[in-house]
């Protein structure tokens, strides 16, 4: 989060119109709907394997997971595509009002995804009025807000 250790997932020919990015918390990965080659990819963020979830997409636009299930708008349909990652079952949500172009889907889980860092606690010992951040080596950087960024 400090922007350590930042990398490039994806590049061409892997995308060529992403709409939208999901991170897929349950399985470390990150998702993206791309209206340019009309799928919705997943990559794995240990391996960087990518995995194509749903083809002949339309023109996905945003995108939401939910446990197994995969939801986006697309802008063709004008509806809500669901697919289910492990039978692979398609569906569709119809929109009422249909004439109109949804730009982003989301969901509310039951419980938020578990996650523990370096700042979790006593926020990183960093001094009060600091920001900290993990670094994703297991260290953190401690910043003071908007006087970081400041000419």
């Amino acid at each position: 989060m400090d922007g350590t250790e930042r990398s490039v997932l994806l590049g061409s020919p892997d995308v060529k119109l992403p709409n939208s990015v999901a991170i897929d918390w349950s399985r470390d990965r990150v998702c993206f709907a791309d209206a340019g080659l009309q799928v919705i990819k997943c990559i794995d963020l240990h391996s960087r394997q990518i995995e194509t979830i749903a083809e002949n997409c339309r023109y996905p636009f945003g995108l939401a997971i939910n446990g197994d299930k995969l939801y986006w708008s697309d802008w063709r349909t004008l509806k809500i595509e669901i697919i289910d990652t492990i039978t692979q079952a398609r569906g569709q949500i119809d929109i009422p009002r249909s004439t109109i172009r949804l730009y982003g889907v989301a969901n509310a889980p039951s419980e938020c995804p578990g996650a523990a860092n370096v700042c979790s606690q006593r926020n990183g010992n960093c001094n009060a009025g600091q920001l900290c951040l993990p670094n994703g080596s297991g260290g953190r950087s401690c910043l003071n807000g908007d006087a970081n960024y400041l000419p």
